[in-house]
């Protein structure tokens, strides 16, 4: 169960409870969802950060010109990355960059449900 429908629930229960403790109950559902709420933004920010930084070290290791021919010599921890590890990694970083973005959006669209309850909450209950 996704935590808006839980929330929802929640409230539609709060509803039912006696004219003395239903303000009470709506004011500790709505503490809860601006905690939610605000971390969904840290987390959404937290991935959005860290799909740059891949981003930019995707940019590093794309190649900017053919390099020189690999030497025929055992390679050492010196030697540039071959082109094939670098396409492994430049890979492997635009993926990582590809689901960071994907959670973010979905850290962004829990934000914003979470946004509607509490909105629901002030504007019909004056919480």
């Amino acid at each position: 169960m996704h935590p808006y429908d839980k929330y929802q629930s929640q409230i539609t229960q709060a509803l039912s409870y006696p004219d003395n403790l239903r303000p009470k109950r709506l004011h500790e559902i709505k503490d809860e969802l601006e905690s939610l709420k605000n971390r969904e933004i840290i987390m959404g920010s937290l991935k959005t950060i860290g799909m740059i930084a891949f981003m930019v070290f995707f940019w590093k290791f794309s190649p900017t010109k053919a390099g020189p021919m690999p030497p025929h010599h055992p390679p050492s921890p010196t030697d540039p990355i071959s082109s094939s590890n670098g396409r492994v990694i430049r890979g492997l970083l635009l993926a990582a960059a590809a689901i960071l973005l994907y959670s973010g959006g979905k850290n962004y669209f829990n934000f914003q449900k979470f946004n509607v309850l509490i909105r629901m909450l002030k504007r019909d209950h004056n919480i």
